[in-house]
């Protein structure tokens, strides 16, 4: 088994790494990196044409954001991705082809995409060639995932994106019996310097800050990545508003989130137990998000 970064090496951005037996090509992950300028992964012609297959760790645009330019650029393998990341990925990729109109990409690259999709449930094991691999649940967003491969020989795991506590939406990274001779592991705040503060102190501070301009007769307007944060900052305000620490108040939304959060709906049994519990029992969490949201457009 051979390894090669096309990008998201030394970087944050662009995810893009090659794995290779003498009869298999897959890629983990096809990321962008945006900027002032969009950076692709350096991925030669030749190669893109002769890949097996790609399998994808989340729907965020730093891994899957360059699959339109590689069916654009001849690939013609099938993409491997669990349920929530392929309908998050359909959005998210569709925002950005919206806004960045990139020019290598062909409307026959898009509808070949589309068409190449595979569902997986997590632990399924996927037979491309002569290795078998695996999706785990990662804890980053809903339908996230370690990738494992395994050629019979040496056994890999991809980590992606990953967090180990749990949160609003999700259970922690699943880290049980994982065993490999190789680790890539997702290194973004890994420095020495990324130390932050406590969600507990963190909520805390924005909780203050919001219920003091509440009372103040001010408007709050909060910025947020529409996966994956949004869903968890909505519930956190909702758990302060039933708590009685800060005011009920009507919020609205804009942009991609209502979308995003219509997929995390559907897909709530990828959630925290206790989350499908409160959804499917009829309880007031997800149906607030339905209410809250009727005024976006």
């Amino acid at each position: 088994m051979k390894l090669t970064f096309y990008g998201g090496a030394g970087e944050v951005g662009r995810s893009c790494i090659l794995i290779n037996s003498d009869k298999t090509r897959v890629l983990f992950d096809a990321g962008v990196k945006l900027g002032r300028t969009i950076e692709h992964p350096k991925i030669p012609a030749e190669l893109i044409r002769s890949l097996d297959a790609i399998f994808v760790s989340h729907a965020h645009l730093d891994h899957i954001g360059y699959l339109p330019h590689l069916f654009s650029a001849g690939f013609k393998g099938s993409v491997y991705v669990t349920k929530p990341t392929l309908e998050l990925g359909n959005v998210v990729v569709n925002d950005y082809m919206r806004i960045s109109e990139p020019k290598d990409v062909t409307k026959e690259g898009l509808s070949l995409m589309q068409k190449s999709f595979k569902v997986c449930e997590f632990k399924d094991e996927i037979k491309v060639g002569d290795m078998t691999f695996s999706f785990i649940p990662s804890g980053h967003i809903v339908g996230s995932s370690m990738i494992t491969a395994d050629d019979g020989k040496h056994r890999l795991i991809y980590s992606g994106d990953f967090f180990l506590s749990h949160t609003k939406l999700l259970e922690g990274a699943d880290t049980r019996n994982l065993h490999a001779n190789t680790l890539i592991i997702e290194s973004t705040y890994g420095g020495k310097d990324n130390i932050f503060p406590s969600e507990s102190v963190i909520a805390g501070n924005m909780m203050k800050s919001i219920k003091e301009t509440i009372l103040a007769g001010g408007k709050i307007i909060i910025p947020s990545f529409a996966v994956g944060r949004a869903e968890e900052i909505l519930l956190l305000l909702d758990d302060y508003m039933n708590s009685g620490l800060i005011p009920k108040v009507d919020i609205y939304v804009d942009g991609m989130i209502s979308k995003a959060m219509r997929i995390h709906r559907h897909n709530v049994i990828y959630c925290r137990k206790e989350l499908q519990r409160r959804t499917l029992s009829g309880a007031r969490i997800l149906r607030m998000l339905r209410e809250r949201t009727r005024g976006a457009r």
